[in-house]
C-alpha cells in the first residue's frame, strides 16, 4: 500500500490522491503512464521526482521519510514496508509519577517477544534496538519514551509512530484497552488487570520476592505489546478500507491469543 500511496506527497491531497486510485493508477511505476493532462506540467514534474525520492527513501529504510509526510491516520501505511524492522514496544513503571521508574519493558519484534526487567536483565534493552527502523507504541509520545530517555538517558533516534494518534483519526479513543475491548480483542493470560496492577505487582514481588507475582507483571507487559501489534495491523487494514484492491496485513505472531512460548528470554 506504501507504493500505492500519492498524499504523501507535497502538492497531492488525500482527495487527489483518491483520484489518482478511481483513474487507475495504483502505484507509484504507473504514475509515468498518466495523461499528462492529469496535472499541470509543473506538479506532474515535481511529483515525478518525489516518487523517486521516495523510492531511495524506501530502499535505504527510512520510515521517518513517509512519517513526517503522511498525516493521521495514514501514518500508519509504514507498517507493510517496515513490519520485518518494527518494534512494539511497552514500558511498565512504578507510578506515573516524574521520579518513577521503569521496572519492565516489553519488545515484540521478528515475531517474538523479549522482556526486560529492572536489577535482572533491564540494560539489555537497548541491545534489541539494534535492528530496528521503526517503532510503535500507544501513548509513547508522553509515557513511554520520556520515561526510557530518563533511564537509559538517551535520546533514541529510531523513528516512532504512536498508534493512539493513529486510533483517534479512525474514531477509536480512550487507553489501549479501551480501544482493544471495541474491536473485540480478548486478553487471556493478563484478563482485567490494569497498569495499577503493574505498580502493585511489582511492589509485592520487590517485598516478598514471590515468583508469581514478578510473572503475573511480566504476562501482563508482554500481552501489552502483543496487543499493540493487533491494533496496529487492525489500524492498517481499517485505513485501507478506502484503497480500490483489498490488501490486509497480519500480525507477526499467528492467533488471537498470546501464549508463553511466544516469549522468548524468559521462563514464565
Amino acid at each position: 500500500m506504501l507504493t500505492a500511496s500519492f498524499s504523501c506527497f507535497s502538492g497531492l491531497s488525500s482527495s487527489s490522491e483518491q483520484k489518482l486510485w478511481e483513474l487507475g493508477c495504483l502505484s507509484w511505476d504507473q504514475f509515468e503512464y498518466l495523461p499528462n493532462k492529469t496535472f499541470s506540467r509543473e506538479k506532474m514534474k515535481d511529483v515525478r521526482l518525489q516518487i523517486d525520492q521516495a523510492n531511495i527513501a524506501l530502499k535505504a529504510g527510512m520510515p521517518d521519510y513517509f512519517l513526517n509526510r503522511f498525516a493521521n491516520p495514514d501514518k500508519i501505511r509504514v507498517l507493510e514496508k517496515f513490519q520485518k524492522e518494527t518494534a512494539i514496544i511497552d514500558i511498565e513503571t512504578t507510578g506515573l509519577r516524574q521520579e518513577a521508574q521503569v521496572t519492565s519493558i516489553a519488545v515484540l519484534k521478528h515475531g517474538k517477544i523479549f522482556l526486560y526487567v529492572k536489577n535482572i536483565n533491564l540494560s539489555n534493552f537497548l541491545e534489541s534496538l539494534e535492528d530496528i527502523n521503526l517503532i510503535i507504541t500507544y501513548n509513547g509520545t508522553r509515557f513511554d519514551l520520556p520515561f526510557i530517555r530518563k533511564c537509559f538517558k538517551i535520546d533514541l533516534t529510531i523513528p516512532h509512530l504512536d498508534l493512539l494518534s493513529v486510533l483517534k483519526q479512525l474514531g477509536y479513543t480512550g487507553g489501549q484497552k479501551q480501544c482493544e475491548a471495541r474491536l473485540g480483542l480478548d486478553r487471556n493470560l493478563s484478563p482485567g488487570l490494569d497498569g495499577r496492577d503493574a505498580i502493585r505487582l511489582w511492589e509485592s514481588w520487590q517485598r516478598h520476592q514471590i515468583q508469581s507475582d514478578l510473572n503475573q507483571l511480566l504476562l501482563y507487559n508482554a500481552e501489552d505489546v502483543f496487543m499493540l501489534e493487533k491494533l496496529a495491523v487492525h489500524s492498517y487494514n481499517l485505513a485501507m478500507k478506502k484503497f480500490p484492491i483489498s490488501l490486509r496485513l497480519k500480525s507477526s505472531i499467528p492467533g488471537k491469543m498470546l501464549t508463553k512460548e511466544n516469549i522468548v528470554n524468559f521462563a514464565l
